[in-house]
């Protein structure tokens, strides 16, 4: 793609230059032969580099914030997990509890028989 010029600049003065462009109508160009074209630069690479950059840094940002959400989601389903072994441990103590009830009588026998020996 070629550059288009986008200004001219013609009769320096000492000071500076004076400058035209498309605002002076369709064709400030060939009013002014004598004049320098100005064209836009391209982008320099450091701009391009800058850019790359702060692109990267965007998607870095966004996989980070993916990671900490999908570690949120762990710990929330890890806490989830913790209640029902909880609740689990909690029914098996209770269980526990229950049978050392219901057979004390047979612990009670145990002691009497290891004292008689």
């Amino acid at each position: 793609m070629k550059n288009e010029p986008v200004a001219i600049r013609y009769d320096f003065d000492g000071y500076g230059y004076q400058y035209r462009d498309s605002g002076h109508g369709s064709n400030w160009r060939a009013r002014l032969p004598e004049g320098e074209l100005l064209y836009t630069h391209p982008a320099s690479e450091g701009i391009r580099e800058q850019q790359r950059t702060i692109d990267g840094d965007k998607r870095l940002i966004d996989l980070l914030y993916e990671k900490v959400e999908k570690q949120q989601a762990e710990i929330a389903e890890l806490k989830h997990i913790n209640r029902n072994w909880q609740i689990s441990e909690g029914m098996a103590l209770a269980e526990i509890e229950a049978l050392k009830a219901d057979n004390g009588h047979y612990r009670d026998m145990a002691v009497d028989f290891l004292k008689r020996r």
